[in-house]
């Protein structure tokens, strides 16, 4: 006798944005740098693009899937923080912000691929071990 837990059909949830690179995909800052003689760094500025928007491509969707929480749980504004370790911080606010205890479920975490996924992983056991 089987079990199906199956609920309802989830349907509001963004598209992945894994692979997203936040260097290539900003026009102007392409020319800039190419444009001032900055075109030896071009791959390691992709490099970090792909990090950088692959964090903000997660951080993108928890406030989107947030959107319908209570006012009082939803997160604040993103602080600034660099590339590597945006999504701790933010988490890190969130649970300082929140009224109640913050437990956050990662689901396909196997979109992320790479430097993204190691970063993602990386700042999450940091931010554990944070926790009292």
């Amino acid at each position: 006798m089987g079990v199906n837990f199956a609920t309802h059909a989830v349907e509001n949830q963004a598209p992945p944005l894994a692979g997203y690179d936040a260097f290539n995909a900003d026009a102007a800052l392409v020319d800039a740098v190419r444009r001032e003689g900055g075109g030896w760094a071009h791959d390691e500025l992709q490099a970090y693009g792909l990090l950088a928007g692959g964090e903000l491509a997660v951080l993108g969707d928890v406030r989107l899937t947030t959107r319908d929480l209570p006012e009082p749980l939803r997160p604040p504004p993103w602080p600034t923080s660099p590339a590597g370790d945006r999504i701790r911080s933010a988490l890190a606010g969130w649970a300082e912000a929140c009224p109640r205890p913050l437990v956050i479920f990662v689901d396909e975490i196997d979109a992320l691929r790479d430097a993204v996924l190691l970063s993602v992983l990386r700042q999450l056991r940091a931010g554990y071990r944070q926790n009292p």
